[in-house]
C-alpha cells in the first residue's frame, strides 16, 4: 500500500469514485462531478481526463464528458475476457449495464462507441 494524491476539483462540490488507468503511454481519469445547484437539488457530470504520467496533473483535454446514451451513476473501465477495455456502468433502478467499447480519442478523452454482444 502506498499512498498516493487525492482526485480534487475546485470547480464542483465532489468527485466520486476515481479510476486511473493507463493506455498506449497516457494515464486516464475517469470521475463523477457532483454540484449542488443553489435552488435545491444536484447535477452530475462523468468525466475522463488525461495525463502523460500516473501522478498527473490530470487535466481537461479533447472530449471529457463520458456519455452512454442514458442516465448513469458511476462506470468503471476494465477487461473483458477477450483484452478488450470495455465500461460497465451502474445505471439505477436497472442495475449494472453494459459492456461498451472504449475507443481512445487522439486529442484526449474517450468515447464510448457501442454494446458489445456476447457475439463481438
Amino acid at each position: 500500500w502506498s499512498a498516493e494524491k487525492i482526485a480534487l476539483l475546485d470547480e464542483c462540490d465532489r468527485t466520486e469514485t476515481a479510476q486511473v488507468w493507463e493506455h498506449d503511454g497516457k494515464w486516464y481519469m475517469y470521475f463523477g462531478q457532483v454540484f449542488t445547484k443553489e435552488e435545491g437539488g444536484q447535477t452530475a457530470f462523468n468525466q475522463t481526463y488525461t495525463a502523460e504520467q500516473f501522478s498527473g496533473p490530470f487535466l481537461p483535454c479533447g472530449n471529457t464528458e463520458c456519455q452512454l446514451g442514458h442516465y448513469f451513476y458511476i462506470m468503471k473501465v476494465l477487461k473483458d475476457t477477450r483484452g478488450r477495455e470495455v465500461i460497465l456502468a451502474n445505471s439505477p433502478p436497472d442495475g449494472v449495464i453494459g459492456p461498451f467499447e472504449v475507443n481512445y480519442l487522439a486529442q484526449g478523452g474517450i468515447r464510448v462507441q457501442k454494446f458489445i454482444s456476447e457475439e463481438n
